[in-house]
């Protein structure tokens, strides 16, 4: 308890010794601080006289030695870029301003002409023996020529910033003037080097001058070649080395055009359900072919190609052979495509046995060459089959016998039923195809008949009526069985024509009877539209007819007939109950019935006597602002009557 106790005032002791030793610390470091800035000063004192000894030095002998005090001096800076940061970040702790060494930039802007004249002259001397006596096919002459441009750029910089230091100046000239006695060497390395030259060129040039010494082996040197003195043959060398660049350049080319064959492949397609395969996206190798064949064109009229003119030519047939092949490949595909969906209907296939019997031919070669295409996609290959563009040529020809049979056959089928010339090829194969069902025909009747919108057929497909487009159904007096026609489209549409012709004529005629016996309003709904309109006119002629036959009496009494007459088709439409089809035909039975009575009445109006013309009564059947009648001899009351119905009607 008592030592608890007495714990507080030990604390105050321990942390007054440790406050005192933190300080102790802290001067010790500030201390050793300025003895490390004290220190680093001289030191770059020190570098600074060695840097300004380095004009001093000027002997070749001593390159390696030279220029491992330079790279010295170099790390010496660089580890005292390290140290001036490390001693600012002290600074920085114990709040001293930030101390600045600017000698150090100039230091290194100093080094810098040196470091580069010593590195220059050690990388050159390291590298002239290996040049000249090294072996020569080791050497390579694009890097031997960039090294040489380099280092003489680089000297030529150093002549100007170390003016007035002979040492240095001394080192400059003696590097510069060996590099330009080795560039005259260069071109002859060059050729000597160039990868295109062949034993065919060698023995040209030994040939044309002699020399039999220039090709290099694995002992010659530069040096050696030089004291043969191969050089004083440079022209001629350089005048082979030429022709094989160019033949290598031509060569190079061809082989370019070869790798970029191998990777392309066709792009085959499962098509639908028929178990084979299509061509498609050949955009690029169509694109490929067309600048390949140029390209190659090009390079057989070039006259460095008679090295490998045989390969060249086997490459450009090889060309011309792929993309006719292709060409007669897609010519193919196309009217296949066409064809394959109609030649595999058996209905087709029994009419045309002759055409059938040819795309079978043709589809039978189509599926085994896709079959093999598939299976190996690459162009190069898939085009190599001898004889595969003989088979393609005779499926082409095949295809256009097909094709041209085909348009016999539907040029046949529509000079038997002229309507059919109304509907495509397509449409009329469509319905070819399918002649067992005669249901197929519905979508095309709109086209072979204009009033005819579907045929109603009953559950045995048997035709029991036509249906137009708004719904109104038209029964046939007699039905039609498509299934007697054995196949026979046009015979039973030529029936349909008939029956249609009749249905409509019987309908007339029973509509007609019909009208007397019923009220006009009822009889008006019950049939027909276009049966309503025709009779319902036949009856305006007649009664008008008669009307005339009473003058203006009878006018006046039939003008009046046809305003209640209107009246009551007036009231029948505001009927809730009738359909959309029985206002259709009863509005447009308002606009004749309309027309009709305003004849009427202008006919009133006018007066009808003896001496009217009745060439204007005819014009009020189709204007309602007739010329005013003028006065003409009086025609018979039968011409009038013919003049006036007729232009009605």
């Amino acid at each position: 308890m008592q030592r608890t106790l007495g714990w507080p005032a030990k604390l105050d002791r321990v942390v007054a010794e440790a406050d005192k030793q933190a300080q102790e610390d802290r001067d010790n470091f500030m201390e050793a601080l300025r003895n490390e800035r004290d220190r680093f000063a001289e030191e770059l004192e020190a570098w600074e006289l060695e840097i300004k000894d380095l004009s001093k030095l000027g002997d070749m002998a001593e390159t390696e030695t030279n220029s491992d005090l330079v790279a010295q001096l170099q790390a010496k800076l660089e580890q005292g870029r390290v140290r001036a940061a490390e001693n600012n970040s002290r600074e920085e702790l114990f709040g001293w301003p930030l101390t600045e060494y600017p000698q150090l930039n100039e230091l290194t802007a100093n080094l810098e002409p040196y470091l580069a004249l010593w590195t220059t002259a050690v990388n050159f001397q390291r590298a002239y023996p290996v040049w000249m006596e090294g072996p020569l096919l080791n050497l390579s002459p694009e890097q031997v020529e960039a090294d040489v441009a380099s280092w003489s750029r680089q000297l030529y910089k150093m002549a100007k910033t170390l003016v007035g230091l002979d040492g240095p100046l001394k080192v400059v000239a003696h590097v510069k003037l060996k590099l330009d006695e080795f560039s005259e060497h260069i071109p002859l390395l060059q050729c000597i080097l160039n990868p295109g030259m062949r034993e065919r060129h060698w023995k040209k040039l030994a040939e044309n001058t002699g020399v039999t010494t220039a090709q290099p082996t694995a002992m010659s040197t530069l040096f050696s070649l030089l004291e043969q003195k191969v050089g004083d043959q440079l022209e001629a060398i350089n005048e082979q080395s030429d022709v094989a660049s160019k033949e290598m350049s031509l060569e190079k080319a061809l082989d370019k055009m070869l790798s970029e064959w191998k990777p392309i492949d066709f792009d085959c397609m499962e098509y639908r359900d028929t178990g084979t395969f299509i061509l498609r996206g050949l955009d690029e190798i169509q694109s490929l072919f067309d600048d390949h064949i140029v390209k190659t064109q090009a390079m057989r009229s070039s006259p460095f190609v008679k090295p490998f003119e045989l390969r060249m030519k086997e490459w450009e047939t090889k060309l011309v052979s792929m993309q006719e092949i292709i060409d007669e490949w897609l010519k193919c595909q196309s009217v296949w495509l066409y064809l394959e969906p109609i030649f595999s209907s058996e209905d087709i296939m029994r009419q045309m046995p002759t055409e059938a019997k040819r795309f079978t031919q043709v589809d039978r070669l189509w599926r085994k060459v896709m079959a093999a295409t598939a299976e190996r996609p690459n162009v190069l290959s898939a085009t190599a089959p001898e004889g595969l563009l003989d088979s393609f040529q005779e499926a082409n020809r095949l295809l256009e016998l097909i094709q041209q049979g085909l348009n016999d056959y539907l040029e046949k089928k529509r000079l038997s039923f002229a309507r059919l010339f109304f509907l495509s090829n397509d449409e009329l194969l469509q319905i070819l195809s399918e002649t067992k069902d005669p249901l197929r025909v519905q979508p095309h009747l709109k086209k072979c008949f204009e009033g005819i919108n579907t045929l109603n057929f009953d559950e045995h497909k048997v035709i029991q009526g036509m249906v137009s487009v708004e719904k109104e159904t038209v029964p046939f007096q007699v039905p039609i069985d498509p299934a007697l026609a054995n196949g026979m489209v046009e015979k039973w549409m030529l029936q349909v024509e008939f029956a249609m012709k009749k249905a409509i004529s019987d309908q007339m005629h029973e509509s007609h009877a019909d009208y007397t016996r019923k009220d006009r309003s009822q009889w008006a709904i019950d049939w027909p539209g276009m049966v309503v309109l025709v009779v319902d006119q036949v009856f305006w002629t007649r009664e008008t007819e008669a009307a005339l036959d009473g003058g203006l009496k009878g006018l006046k009494e039939y003008e009046a007939k046809c305003t209640q007459q209107l009246n009551d088709v007036v009231q029948l439409v505001r009927r809730r109950d009738l359909t959309k089809l029985n206002r259709s035909t009863l509005g447009a039975m308002v606009t004749l019935d309309v027309h009709g009575r305003d004849v009427l009445t202008m006919m009133v109006k006018a007066g009808v006597e003896s001496t009217v013309d009745f060439n204007w009564i005819a014009q009020l059947a189709s204007t309602t602002t007739p010329r005013a009648p003028a006065a003409s001899p009086t025609p018979s009351w039968a011409t009038a009557r013919r003049r006036a119905t007729s232009s009605s009607i």
